[in-house]
């Protein structure tokens, strides 16, 4: 998943070379 540069994301889990990243300012907890 891509974000806008600057964006504050927050690493939510690393699975192999994915590095699965969310907005840090998103609610949603998965």
């Amino acid at each position: 998943e891509f974000v806008p540069a600057g964006t504050p994301v927050r690493v939510t889990r690393v699975e192999g070379a994915r590095i699965f990243v969310r907005p840090d300012t998103d609610p949603v907890q998965e």
